[in-house]
């Protein structure tokens, strides 16, 4: 008697092989954006200073997935004018976010780099740079995600 392959078995192992390989392919973009922003918020730690920013437009968007504002403030640096973007929530009305805009709230940036810098918004904010929310900014946990 001869043993004969299961052509089945093959199939199913391409197919895992397959699903894979393009597992590792869709991940990779999400592993460099991420690799990315933590050495931009290491540059940041190693050498950083502070700045306020005025609060000047809120933009929604999302992932498909969530939904939330971008709130860009701009910022002065060695009189230049940067600007970075910060998340609120996805439940503000119109009224709230044009009530937030012209609020100065607390920037860091890398002083090599200017651009590279975080609106420091809410306590998840501050923790990624190992600072506390101060009292003075309680508030902004209504308003602001990250």
């Amino acid at each position: 008697m001869e043993k004969k392959e299961d052509p089945q078995k093959v199939v199913f192992t391409w197919k895992m092989l397959l699903l894979s390989f393009s597992f590792l392919i869709g991940m990779t973009p999400i592993l460099i954006g991420a690799f990315y922003r933590n050495s931009q918020r290491k540059a940041i730690r190693e050498d950083q200073a502070f700045t306020t920013g005025t609060i000047s437009k809120f933009v929604k968007t999302g992932n498909g997935k969530r939904r939330w504002y971008d709130a860009y403030a701009d910022y002065r640096v060695n009189d230049r004018v940067y600007t970075c973007i910060g998340k609120a929530k996805s439940r503000l009305t119109e009224a709230q976010c044009n009530s937030l805009i012209g609020v100065r709230m607390p920037v860091i940036y890398e002083k090599k780099d200017p651009a590279n810098a975080y609106l420091l918004t809410s306590t998840k904010a501050f923790n990624r740079f190992n600072f506390d929310l101060p009292d003075s900014l309680g508030w902004t946990a209504q308003y602001f995600t990250d």
